[in-house]
């Protein structure tokens, strides 16, 4: 009984067989029933013992320290006294830390399950008490004496380990020997694959390197500038298809490349109107470490616009008329080499760019008038009419005035009234000028005026005039790349007859294919059939004729042409969407972290691509299309991913995209069973007990038969040791000194006659040591040996998971000790370490400030898994 039982009465009940029920069939059990008691009185103490009710079983992932167990130690107290929380020493409390109030677990200690006890094991003692206790009256008075303990077990579940590759140097030499050693804490490492390659930017464009497939390379003049990695393909104790890299920083060279300054803005400015020649701002130089010589060379959209000098002087080339009004900025690309390579050959690859963008800056423009006739000619009865054009855009009313003269420079009279656009000659003007005079307001100034003056005014026409396209028209006229057939282009091409006579339009020229004409109205139209490209063809040609059908006499001639209008249609250039190309079905190998396809956007305007993937849990794609699984897939999990691939272009003002709906398919592949053994380490004197447990992604597990061998080498010599045929073994005064081994047959989903096996890391020891050694840290970039402080360095980069230099590594003096490694400070949060090889990897994506310091601080820690005593 204990103080939930108070102040209740009790009773006792009995079920059982007696001979009449011999066979103990359920149904005929008999059942007696006693009597109630009187209620349970209550312990007359004045205070009770707390005591433990739930939390005393738990079990949590292998990992870094700092985490919470999943339940919290939970007690009760009669009393209702304020209860604390303890962990004796001893056992594995070293790992532990219990809040004292809530009974929350914390591990403090990184969990490792190859170090873990048998299982995955892990115990320490709880304590508690209640801070009050009875002296020899009876009489309460205060106790910090711990009230009960209690045995918390922790299970540790194995999770799977990457492995990690180490290079003997993180600045390679040309030349020198540069070697490779994979670390997996998994153990049971074969099947090494190794594959060196290079790349420009150490993320993407990796470049197999001919012949380099072993783990070690020695750099080549070939490889300066360029990011090493050695890759490698391997089998672990865990099963087959795994990977692990390392990369290097660039190989140095003899020759360095030219770069654009940080400082260098790619931004200019140039006056509208400008002469070709003009200089575009101040050069846009490089800077070459060796002072070669330079070559720079122009890219991009505007390029044709531009010329550049040797000096990456920017300039306006011949024939561009730069208009604010029509277009206010320009882009193009530097390009820079300094002719040779790396090593100092001869060599013009492109070693640097800068984009250049170039704002045309607005300028007070001159109004111009212009004079339009019906007649080819100013002729006597005829309407001339005034037009007034200004770039800056008139603002308000235009006020007009006519004059007469005989010179056409000098003598001019004001004609009273004539102050609209329009005016009519008469027969006093003929052999003399008439001049229009605008005054008007523009959008930079006030109070302008613009002036023509006339051809010399000829006699009337007769009795049929030609007709004739007006002065004003200018032949020019601009539409869309994308305008669909039917689509009017500008303004008509119209003339005018002073005689309204109907008159009849046709197109004639390079490209009149390309267009149609109304036959009535003079209105161009793209042809049904065209197809317009900004990006192949910018400029189209065409004449336009017309004619009134008649001759001077007003006779019939419909063969005659009476006019003709050049026009030029520019084509605008619209941004239009990339187009996603590549396999819409691909199939993947499970366990593999291989590229699962690439895949090409295309863009008219050929703008740079971002690409991005719809389903960025499972995948990530490169800058150059290339789609990832972030993880090794598992058939057994799941077999079908759809995701949408998707190139989206750069256009400054409205960015396209262009997709691509792709299912990637996930093929089974036959894996390998992994036999795990528990403890790593054993002693004869400690009679150390063995246990095996065999795991198969393939499934279905079934007709287990085990055997245990032993030999003084792990490589080979293996002799069974008879009975010892279960999953588990307790070693003998035989096993001193030799490694044992696990070994299973069995079946699985795929099929029969399976196989797999675990050897231990170390020798079975005769007997255990009763003192341990702590491990330290022994590197220090000051050279003192103090073991405090270290320096790796990493490029900026997209990928998680990249290695952090080479591993921060312990050291142990006690043989067999297995190490664990944990990250803690300010900046833990972007890293990850590796428990078992002290391997720093990122967690995400580091990008270059150029503003700071770029610089992380972490503290790595290290344990052996063991106090001093080996406990």
């Amino acid at each position: 009984m204990d103080e939930d039982d108070a102040g209740k009465p009790l009773r006792a009940e009995v079920s059982y067989f007696d001979r009449r029920n011999a066979d103990r069939n359920l149904f005929n059990r008999k059942m007696l029933t006693s009597g109630e008691t009187s209620p349970v009185e209550a312990d007359p103490l004045p205070n009770v013992k707390p005591r433990f009710r739930s939390g005393t079983s738990q079990a949590i992932d292998e990992g870094a320290a700092g985490r919470a167990l999943s339940e919290r130690l939970t007690a009760t107290d009669r009393d209702n006294d304020n209860l604390t929380f303890g962990i004796q020493a001893g056992q594995d409390s070293a790992l532990f830390e219990i809040d004292p109030s809530s009974g929350q677990i914390t591990a403090v200690g990184a969990l490792n399950f190859e170090t873990a006890g048998s299982e995955g094991l892990l115990f320490f003692t709880a304590t508690l008490h209640d801070g009050k206790g009875l002296d020899a009256n009876d009489m309460v008075i205060n106790d910090d004496s711990i009230d009960v303990t209690t045995v918390v077990s922790v299970r540790v579940i194995d999770l799977e380990e990457d492995g990690v590759v180490t290079l003997s140097a993180q600045e390679p030499d040309v030349g020198v020997l540069l070697t490779a050693t994979l670390t997996d804490g998994d153990g049971g490492v074969t099947g090494a694959s190794w594959q060196w390659a290079w790349s420009d930017d150490g993320r993407t464009g990796w470049t197999l390197i001919s012949g380099a497939t072993n783990r070690s390379y020695r750099p080549t003049e070939d490889d300066g500038d360029r990011y090493l990695r050695a890759r490698v393909e391997y089998t672990d104790r865990r099963g087959g298809g795994k990977s692990a890299e390392g990369i290097t920083n660039p190989v140095p060279t003899t020759n360095r490349r030219p770069l654009f300054p940080a400082t260098e803005t790619g931004q200019r400015t140039v006056p509208e109107n400008s002469r070709a020649g003009t200089n575009i701002g101040d050069p846009v130089a490089a800077i070459d470490p060796e002072r070669n010589a330079l070559t720079y060379t122009l890219t991009g959209t505007d390029a044709a616009s531009f010329t550049i000098t040797s000096t990456g002087q920017i300039r306006l080339a011949s024939g561009v008329t730069l208009d604010y009004e029509t277009k206010s900025t320009y882009s193009v690309t530097v390009e820079v080499h300094d002719g040779r390579d790396g090593s100092g050959a001869t060599s013009t690859t492109i070693d640097d760019t800068q984009s250049v963008t170039i704002t045309v800056e607005n300028l007070d423009e001159p109004g111009t008038v212009t004079l339009s006739s019906e007649t080819a000619t100013i002729q006597a009865r005829v309407p001339v009419t005034a037009t007034l054009e200004d770039d800056d855009g008139i603002i308000g009313s235009v006020s007009w005035q006519w004059a007469r003269s005989r010179s056409s420079t000098s003598g001019w009279a004001n004609i009273a009234a004539a102050t609209l656009p329009t005016f009519t000659p008469d027969d006093t003007d003929v052999g003399g000028y008439i001049r229009a005079t605008a005054s008007y307001n523009d959008g930079e100034d006030s109070g302008k005026t613009a002036v023509r003056v006339s051809p010399r005014v000829g006699q009337p026409p007769p009795v049929n005039s030609a007709p004739a396209f007006p002065a004003t028209e200018n032949g020019r006229r601009e539409i869309p790349e994308d305008a669909t057939g039917g689509t009017a282009v500008g303004d008509p091409v119209a003339a005018t007859d002073f005689n309204d006579d109907p008159l009849t339009y046709t197109l004639i020229g390079t490209d009149a294919a390309l267009f149609t004409v109304g036959s009535n109205d003079g209105q161009l139209r793209v042809a049904a059939s065209a197809q317009l490209d900004f990006e192949t063809r910018r400029t189209l040609r065409v004449t336009v004729e017309v004619s009134d059908g008649a001759n001077s006499l007003g006779d019939p001639d419909n063969d005659a042409i009476d006019d003709r209008q050049n026009v030029i249609v520019t084509l605008t250039n619209v941004n239009e969407a990339p187009v996603v190309t590549g396999d819409e079905m691909p199939s993947f190998q499970e366990n593999s972290n291989r590229v699962v396809a690439t895949y090409t956007g295309t863009d008219p305007e050929r703008d740079a691509l971002t690409w991005s993937v719809s389903d960025t849990t499972n995948f990530w794609i490169s800058s150059r299309g290339q789609l990832y699984f972030r993880t090794p897939p598992s058939y057994e999990d799941r077999t079908s991913y759809p995701v949408t691939i998707t190139a989206t272009d750069d256009d400054p003002d409205t960015p396209l995209f262009g997709s691509l709906s792709v299912t990637v398919t996930v093929t089974d592949v036959e894996e390998e069973g992994v036999v795990a053994v528990t403890p790593s380490r054993g002693w004869v004197d400690a009679n150390t007990r063995f246990s095996a447990s065999l795991t198969d992604d393939d499934g279905g597990i079934s007709n287990e038969s085990w055997q245990w061998a032993r030999s003084r080498s792990r490589g080979g010599g293996w002799t069974d040791i008879d009975g010892a045929t279960s999953s588990s073994y307790t070693v003998g005064a035989d096993d001193a000194d030799q490694y044992l081994r696990a070994s299973v047959s069995y079946e699985d989903a795929r099929g029969s006659n399976k196989t797999a096996s675990a050897v231990l890391a170390s020798a079975i020891g005769a007997t255990r040591s009763a003192t341990n050694t702590a491990p330290e840290f022994t590197e220090d970039d000051d050279g003192t040996d103090t073991g405090r402080t270290a320096t790796r360095s990493i490029s900026a980069g997209p990928a998680a998971g990249r290695n952090v230099g080479s591993p921060v590594r312990a050291t142990d003096a006690d043989p067999g000790d297995v190490l664990t490694y944990a990250l803690s400070g300010s900046d833990a949060g972007t890293f990850d370490i590796d428990p078992a090889t002290g391997q720093i990897k990122t967690k995400d994506v580091l990008e270059h400030d150029p503003d700071g310091d770029n610089t992380y601080v972490v503290t790595v820690s290290v344990h052996d898994g063991f106090d001093a005593n080996y406990n």
